[in-house]
């Protein structure tokens, strides 16, 4: 997939993005609705500028269009160590942010490029408060969560190369912000401070970033009601 690797490196791309109505799943359980917000900039560090390829194709946007086959890539010629992608949102109230790192398009082109293994998560608040969150991806994201409901040899060899499962179902994994209690976020920048090397690309990629904006629907009702309160009274101070 991979021909040769050039450096494009653009620190101040903005991209003005309108997606809503993501649904991941992640760790083989439920899964819940994900969004990224109308008129939200998204910008990177630097971005993959591969030969025969367009200049946006691995464009920070990439990792929010809800399509897994598709991946931002940091444009150094290392690892990425050091570089970022960062997302200005409308103020809304969140508890945590999901990413896919790597490229979960399928386990072949997981494995071949670099993921990232730890990171910083730096998010605004509307109050001007910035909290960081320092923590590391397992690798573990191309796994047999997929193939753990079949019946048969024809589904095993089916799925036994996917990361995500149809056009909405990503593997990946939710970032609490602040112990997973909600506040009033306006922007996020993760940093790769670590990669798991690719067997063959030095390239290090995110497939897709999303927010939470649903609560779980397995939660007792009295539970649900409250954490909704809670939601409203902190998105009322957001506007």
């Amino acid at each position: 997939m991979r021909i040769k690797k050039g450096i494009l490196f653009i620190p101040e791309i903005l991209i003005f993005m309108s997606i809503s109505g993501l649904i991941f799943a992640y760790g083989g359980g439920i899964s819940e609705k994900f969004s990224l917000f109308t008129n939200s900039k998204v910008k990177a560090s630097s971005i993959l500028n591969e030969k025969g390829q367009s200049m946006s194709t691995y464009a920070p946007e990439k990792a929010f269009d809800n399509d897994p086959k598709t991946a931002w890539c940091e444009g150094k010629t290392d690892s990425g160590i050091g570089e970022s992608i960062h997302a200005d949102i409308e103020p809304t109230a969140l508890s945590e942010i999901f990413f896919s790192p790597g490229i979960i398009a399928n386990r072949n082109l997981y494995n071949l490029n670099n993921r990232i293994k730890d990171y910083e998560l730096e998010i605004f608040t509307n109050n001007g408060k910035h909290i960081i969150q320092k923590g590391s991806f397992k690798d573990d994201f191309c796994e047999s969560e997929f193939n753990m409901d079949c019946k048969d040899e024809k589904c095993f060899q089916e799925r036994k190369s996917m990361c995500s499962w149809g056009d909405e179902l990503f593997s990946g994994k939710n970032i609490l912000i602040q112990n997973g209690e909600y506040v009033c976020v306006i922007g996020f920048t993760l940093k790769i401070i670590s990669v798991y090397p690719g067997l063959k690309y030095n390239d290090t990629c995110i497939s897709e970033i999303g927010f939470k904006k649903t609560i779980d629907i397995n939660m007792p009702t009295e539970y649900k009601e409250k954490i909704q309160k809670k939601i409203e009274s902190v998105q009322n101070n957001c506007n």
